[in-house]
Formats: structure tokens, C-alpha cells, sequence
């Protein structure tokens, strides 16, 4: 398999690499870690012009035959995202162990959304170190909202939900959860419980979101995706009072020191590479 995942924080960035540095001899004894070379060029970017960017499927009939690095302990494995690799198991009685890292470009965000770190894990690093932790706080991640765009030649637009309890324009979406309990990996992957708010606000399946932003509240952390269709401005949604406004109007309704307004402007930063997040439920039909 490779480690590009769709779901997972640490997997759906568009540019990272993995670094492995084994604890001990990865041989026969306590099993070789096996790669194939050039596998990372099986998965291309389908429309590397497109705002979000999609991948083709990897087709496994053409990986290249797997070598052993024959990785000792001490050692140092840097591979692309996209590499395969596999791991057989060897005859010792031990584990087998190693430190795995992922490091994705600054450029390039999870698309499912940064792992929470907080300021212990920040500050248990140098000065230098610090700037591997792109994101941290102390607060829960306790909403997830998402940024509904309809791109159209002219000007885009962007969907919001009247909250009749606050009596303000609001992005769809609500108090959020993590998908998959005990699975300590996928903590702050919150697409799927997007996918059933919006569902159960607007009665809209969003088949994919890409991470955009952390935006601060009083009570915690609101962690806000993105997500664009042409298709949405001729569709009647069911449920909900809702509104499509343009960048200017959300600025006039909301003013310019809301979260949506900056929301938006990040979602159309053209420095930033995007790719489509998945939910942990969707992870077998990652590129479908």
C-alpha cells in the first residue's frame, strides 16, 4: 500500500514525505521493509490548473517489483507520498521497531485537516523545531463548518444558513465529532460529521471537503473546510433557510473581522495546494 490517505490527517496533504528511521535492523530477523521503485509516478494529478486538485487512480498492476533497502538501525528512508511499500513479517520474537515520520509542505495543508496539537507539544521542541507544528492550541475543536461555493465564470458564490437562535448568517454545519473513537491518528478529521450536518441541514451530500482554516470561538476551536460545485446554483435544497451571497455581500452582512469572510479569502489563496479529503468511511473509495 501507500500512505496517501484521503481521511487521515497525517496522509491527505498534496506534498509530503515519509521518513523512516528504524530502531532496528529492518531484516529477515525482524522484518525488511520493502518498497517499490518508481510507484510514486502511479497516481498523477488529473488538472494541475484546477483550484482543488484530483488524482487518478494508482493502478497496481504496474508497480515495479519490491526491493529491501536493507535499512539497518540508525538508518535513514526518505520517500515520496505516494510510494509503495510493504512490510513482511520476520522470525523474532521482538518487535520490529522504527520511528515513522510525515512532514507535509507549509504550502500544501491535510485535507482533512492538521492533527490538534497543543502548546506542550509545541513547546517540547527547540526554537527550530517549533515551525513543524503549523498548527496548535489548547481549546477543543468543538464546531466544523464548511464553505459551500458555486464557481461561476462571473462571480462566485458562497451558501449560508440563517441561526435563527443567534439571529445571524452562518456557514452550514455545527458542533462536530470525531469520526472513528480509539483511533488516535485520525483525531481532528472531522469530514464526516460535515458530510451528516450538512445532510441533515440542507439535505446536500458533499462528496468531498479540503480543510481550510482553525478559527478561534469563545468556547473552542471551529475548524472550517471548503467545498466547490458549478452544479449547486441549480439545485433546490430541501431543508433550511438559506442564501447564496457573493464575497462582498458576506463582507457586508458579517463585517470584515468575522472568521467566514477570512474564510473565503483563504480558501482562494492561490499559494496554498489543495487536495480532496475524504471521510474515514469513505477511505475504500478514496479516488472514486
Amino acid at each position: 500500500h501507500c500512505d496517501y490517505k484521503r481521511w487521515r490527517p497525517v496522509g491527505s496533504s498534496m506534498n509530503w514525505v515519509f521518513a523512516i528511521m528504524p530502531l532496528t535492523d529492518f531484516d529477515k530477523v525482524y522484518g525488511p521493509f520493502m518498497v517499490s521503485p518508481g510507484s510514486h509516478k502511479l497516481a498523477q494529478v488529473i488538472d494541475e490548473d484546477a483550484h482543488i486538485l484530483d488524482l487518478t487512480r494508482p493502478d497496481t498492476k504496474e508497480l515495479a517489483p519490491f526491493i529491501d533497502p536493507e535499512l539497518n538501525a540508525g538508518d535513514l528512508l526518505i520517500t515520496n507520498q505516494h510510494t509503495w511499500h510493504s512490510a513482511p513479517a520476520g522470525t523474532a520474537t521482538d518487535d520490529r521497531c522504527g520511528i515513522f515520520h510525515k512532514y507535509c509542505a507549509i504550502n500544501a495543508p491535510p485535507s482533512a485537516g492538521y492533527y490538534p496539537y497543543n502548546s506542550a507539544a509545541l513547546n517540547s521542541l527547540s526554537d527550530a523545531g517549533k515551525r513543524l507544528i503549523p498548527v496548535c492550541f489548547d481549546k477543543p475543536i468543538t464546531t466544523t463548518r464548511l464553505v459551500i461555493e458555486c464557481p461561476s465564470d462571473g462571480e462566485s458564490k458562497y451558501l449560508l444558513v440563517h441561526d435563527d437562535e443567534n439571529d445571524r448568517w452562518e456557514l452550514p454545519g455545527g458542533e462536530g465529532w470525531e469520526e472513528e473513537e480509539g483511533v488516535g491518528w485520525d483525531i481532528g478529521a472531522r469530514v464526516a460529521s460535515l458530510q451528516d450536518l450538512t445532510g441533515t441541514q440542507l439535505g446536500l451530500e458533499v462528496p468531498w471537503m479540503s480543510y481550510i482554516e482553525d478559527a478561534e470561538k469563545a468556547d473552542g476551536i471551529c475548524r472550517v473546510y471548503g467545498y466547490s460545485d458549478t452544479s449547486l446554483g441549480s439545485q433546490q435544497l430541501i431543508n433550511g433557510r438559506y442564501d447564496w451571497f457573493t464575497k462582498d455581500r458576506v463582507r457586508q452582512v458579517l463585517g470584515d473581522d468575522d472568521y467566514i469572510p477570512h474564510a473565503i479569502h483563504t480558501w482562494h489563496r492561490e499559494d496554498i495546494i489543495r487536495g480532496k479529503g475524504k471521510a474515514c468511511r469513505q477511505s475504500k473509495e478514496q479516488f472514486d
